[in-house]
């Protein structure tokens, strides 16, 4: 018996590792590049261009043109008379097309400021959406898991009505010699029944998985895709993308402070207007005519009633709520990260009573076995041995897998896998 299970045993490993093999970290690249969360870091890198571009045409010339009609009720005029000129009323109404051009000399840094504040905006931005991207692993791996332990649970549920197949036939040479009773029979046979019925849920369960994992991989798998249980990690220490995110927070906050305060610096300008209408720059010329006038200009808010102050003391405020939040997230990973390390070492030393466990059980279905083909023993009680050896089986089964998925979900807290995103 015990020698029908080692080989049973054998021959399922040969048989996963004829599969196609799919690893937790093959899953996560592909469930990144599949998530929709990737294409805003396309949108917002074109959203910045186009931002940027627009912030840099201040340094363009402005060109206006204008056109307008009036009519006033009154015009100047003179009553004083001079000898040998006539002067005749001015019209009332005038006419005025032009071509107002207006071109920055010196803006006060703000177009500095504004593409500096642009960068931050979307560097800050772009680490959000890392930082959503970093939560696929959990989705993955939990996916990833489910459908590791249900498979295993199967590979022995599958063993278990292999060893009670072979059993059955014994019995029922047995009862056909009259050294058996037919209910040792029945006994065997609902217990066929009822590990089929156990199969089918395990199926499901693993089906369901991997369902979950073609979804969120964008790749159709099927329950013959064989998952790699994964090692110790190699990866090295690396930085939670939050982390990054509170950091980029931070800077464009800095950045918004400082295009705040440029809006206090004088502006300088120059300009130049080019028009034709009624009248022109000579007032008392009643008549159509072009004219053009050029010069320079300042702009200088001298007081914005400590708006810029209070807008950098808003910033300041920002800021230190960032700094909260960061230490909030901190704290909550390190909590996740002692509460795992628990749960790591607890896993281990299960796994190391495990091994002597099966062997015991193991033992005790072997003499169970032998007893019942003598008759000395009855199928129900063989039942309770074997169902106690297959249990103490795919409990090491999933101590095992909880292992390394309590690892993986170790680094995940650590950010181990961050050092992989491109």
């Amino acid at each position: 018996m015990r020698t029908t299970l080692l080989i049973l045993f054998a021959m399922l490993a040969g048989w996963a590792n004829a599969q196609d093999r799919l690893s937790l970290d093959e899953c996560y690249t592909l469930a990144r590049n599949n998530s929709p969360l990737i294409n805003r870091l396309s949108l917002e890198s074109a959203m910045t261009d186009l931002k940027r571009n627009n912030i840099r045409t201040s340094d363009y010339p402005a060109l206006d043109l204008n056109a307008q009609a009036t009519w006033q009720s009154d015009v100047t005029s003179l009553k004083i008379p001079i000898p040998g000129i006539q002067m005749n009323e001015l019209s009332k109404d005038h006419y005025k097309v032009t071509v107002d051009a207006r071109q920055n000399i010196y803006d006060g840094g703000m177009k500095k400021a504004r593409l500096k504040l642009e960068d931050a905006d979307y560097e800050a931005e772009q680490s959000k959406v890392e930082a959503d991207l970093y939560q696929i692993w959990n989705n993955v791996s939990q996916a990833y898991f489910s459908a590791l332990m249900s498979k295993a649970s199967y590979r022995v549920q599958e063993i278990r009505r292999q060893v009670l197949s072979e059993r059955l036939k014994n019995l029922e040479s047995g009862v056909r010699h009259g050294v058996i009773v037919p209910n040792d029979l029945d006994v065997l046979k609902v217990e066929i029944m009822q590990t089929d019925q156990k199969l089918d849920e395990l199926n499901a369960t693993r089906r369901s998985a991997v369902k979950v994992l073609s979804i969120l991989t964008g790749k159709t798998f099927d329950l013959q895709i064989e998952l790699q249980l994964p090692g110790e990690s190699l990866s090295t220490e690396g930085t939670r993308p939050e982390l990054l995110s509170f950091d980029k927070q931070l800077i464009k906050f800095d950045a918004a402070s400082y295009l705040s305060a440029q809006k206090l610096k004088p502006q300088l300008y120059g300009f130049m207007q080019g028009g034709y209408g009624r009248p022109g720059l000579n007032m008392l010329k009643d008549s159509f005519s072009p004219w053009v006038m050029a010069g320079v200009g300042a702009h200088w808010t001298i007081t914005d009633w400590k708006q810029s102050k209070r807008e950098q003391k808003e910033y300041a405020l920002q800021k230190e709520m960032i700094e909260t939040s960061r230490s909030s997230f901190l704290q909550s990973r390190d909590i996740a990260l002692a509460t795992q390390q628990e749960e790591i070492t607890r896993l281990e030393n299960l796994l190391k009573s495990d091994e002597d466990i099966v062997g015991a059980r193991e033992r005790i279905a072997h003499r169970s076995a032998s007893a019942l083909d003598n008759g000395t023993l009855t199928a129900a009680d063989y039942m309770t041995d074997l169902n106690a050896e297959v249990q103490s089986r795919i409990l090491q089964e999933t101590h095992r897998i909880q292992l390394a998925q309590a690892k993986v979900l170790s680094d995940i807290i650590k950010g181990k896998y961050q050092s992989n995103v491109k």
